[in-house]
């Protein structure tokens, strides 16, 4: 404390004050209100049929839910993970390099990923009774059932890609 103090009051020079620059401002609220209204959503979202089934379901079948839910946020993990890591990444580099390229990338990245999970989310909804039963004794049978339309909601989560390409283009507003 005394070393900040005595740097500001008595070191030679100009002192450095707090100054507003709107045009920051600006920018900042601008590009984040889109950030904030997302981040609200996606937590409604992630968290709002807890909170709704918390309220309208016994305990074992909330534990037999959150169960099912859990190995399926496996899943939307995995290809969160590979829409970062791979496809944000390329769509930087490539709009870096060469912004006529980004539709031909986006769409030789989309196709393969939209084709993996629909035949992932097919197996499981197809197979996720056996996949309970393999993994877990007669308590958890439920979940097979659980887990079998929890799945679908993967194949909206491939548009997670399109939204980590307008953040690498720098509009996250579209």
């Amino acid at each position: 404390f005394v070393l900040v103090l005595s740097s500001h009051y008595f070191l030679p020079g100009e002192n450095n004050y707090l100054d507003w620059d709107m045009e920051a401002f600006k920018e900042i609220i601008g590009f984040g209100k889109w950030i904030f209204f997302t981040s609200i959503l996606g937590f409604l979202l992630v968290s709002g049929d807890k909170i709704i089934l918390g309220a309208l379901i016994d305990p074992e079948n909330m534990g037999l839910y959150s169960l099912a839910m859990a190995l399926v946020l496996i899943l939307v993990g995995i290809s969160n993970k590979i829409v970062g890591k791979i496809g944000y990444a390329a769509i930087s580099e490539v709009n870096r390099h060469n912004a006529a390229r980004v539709k031909e990338i986006y769409y030789r990245i989309r196709y393969p990923l939209d084709g993996g999970i629909l035949f992932i989310t097919g197996i499981i909804f197809m197979t996720g009774n056996e996949i309970i039963k393999f993994l877990y004794d007669d308590r958890y049978q439920y979940a097979g059932h659980i887990i079998e339309i929890l799945v679908i909601s993967l194949i909206f989560n491939r548009y997670a890609f399109f939204s980590r390409v307008l953040s690498a283009l720098g509009r996250p507003d579209l």
